[in-house]
């Protein structure tokens, strides 16, 4: 979901909620209304993955997850 969580907020895909742990914090949460295009953002996932691997194999398609996951160290700053 890109945007920030406010206006996801108040376009109600994700809910916020007092941290439980922390009383000067909130969570921000998937709402209900986030769930089905999540479902089939995952079904779509899960489509592509079986169409790579068949056409990869099961060993490279295990090395290109393990060379996407190196990846991860530059381009996602939360992993």
């Amino acid at each position: 979901m890109a945007g920030s969580a406010p206006s996801r907020t108040a376009e109600s895909y994700v809910t916020r909620v007092p941290d439980p742990t922390d009383k000067r914090a909130r969570l921000v949460r998937g709402a209900q209304k986030a769930w089905a295009p999540k479902e089939v953002a995952d079904a779509v996932v899960a489509e592509v993955e079986r169409e790579w691997e068949e056409h990869l194999g099961k060993r490279r398609m295990k090395h290109l997850r393990e060379a996407l996951t190196l990846l991860r160290e530059i381009t996602d700053p939360w992993a």
